[in-house]
């Protein structure tokens, strides 16, 4: 069925997509995941572009694998939505009996692929808890709920691996910089000039070779690292966000 998007208000909108075919459903959640993923690769570029002014903030040389994930993973969801855009010419009964596959093989990776992204960007932040909620609403309403309801519980123990790891020894790759917490100055009590010299000097190494920072230059490099990372969560969970709030407004308004 031929639907003209510009013509429809939002509510109408949606119940024409709830009255698409399962297929045709799919293949929508593909575009969704499509334009997520290339959000995610147009991030990288930015911090790619201006890699000297935010090379301090992330670990530009782990941005070069996950752009590159993130690249592989765009072209293999982009082949996944071509082929769900096609399931249409296809009999009913073809269609059904391969629908299930498809949706398995669009779910599954995918959810692998946002966990890996949470955990290099931050699974303790904002962008973690709205792709969790997202997802799972997007999922419910596009494709079957038992599938959906699977990958959420998938994505959650990913999460929670990523979350005990560290206790056992195993330290997780993470884009993230700056993340140490300086002494103030009424702590320093409990630590000698020497030891604050050599904590600054080591400090100073780590995010600029050859260069000496004064606690006030580190206190500021940490609030803009601080300012970029809750920045890049927001923008990276935006697009969720919109869909929850857009999915609440409509059901409160019926």
């Amino acid at each position: 069925m031929s639907v003209s998007f510009p013509h429809l208000g939002y509510k109408r909108l949606s119940r024409a997509i709830f009255e698409w075919q399962a297929a045709d459903r799919t293949a929508l959640l593909a575009v969704f995941i499509l334009m997520e993923v290339f959000l995610h690769w147009l991030w990288c570029v930015f911090v790619w572009w201006y890699q000297d002014a935010l090379g301090a903030y992330v670990y530009i040389h782990l941005l070069y694998p996950l752009w590159l994930g993130i690249t592989v993973m765009g072209v293999f969801f982009w082949g996944i939505a071509r082929h769900l855009s096609r399931l249409k010419r296809q009999t009913t009964a073809i269609r059904n009996k391969n629908l299930n596959k498809w949706q398995l093989l669009l779910v599954v990776p995918y959810t692998f692929y946002i966990a890996t992204v949470i955990i290099m960007v931050g699974y303790s932040s904002l962008f973690a808890g709205v792709s969790l909620v997202g997802g799972a609403m997007l999922g419910m309403m596009l494709i079957k709920r038992r599938y959906a309801w699977r990958v959420f519980l998938l994505q959650i123990a990913l999460i929670l691996l990523a979350i005990l790891a560290p206790y056992f020894g195993i330290h997780l790759p993470n884009l993230r910089q700056l993340t140490f917490v300086y002494p103030f100055l009424d702590s320093q009590n409990y630590l000698t000039y020497n030891e604050l010299m050599a904590i600054e000097n080591t400090l100073a190494t780590s995010v600029f070779k050859g260069v000496t920072l004064d606690w006030s230059s580190i206190s500021e490099l940490q609030r803009s690292s601080t300012f970029f990372w809750r920045a890049t969560h927001v923008l990276l969970a935006l697009p969720k966000a919109i869909f929850i709030v857009g999915g609440v407004s409509k059901s409160m308004l019926e």
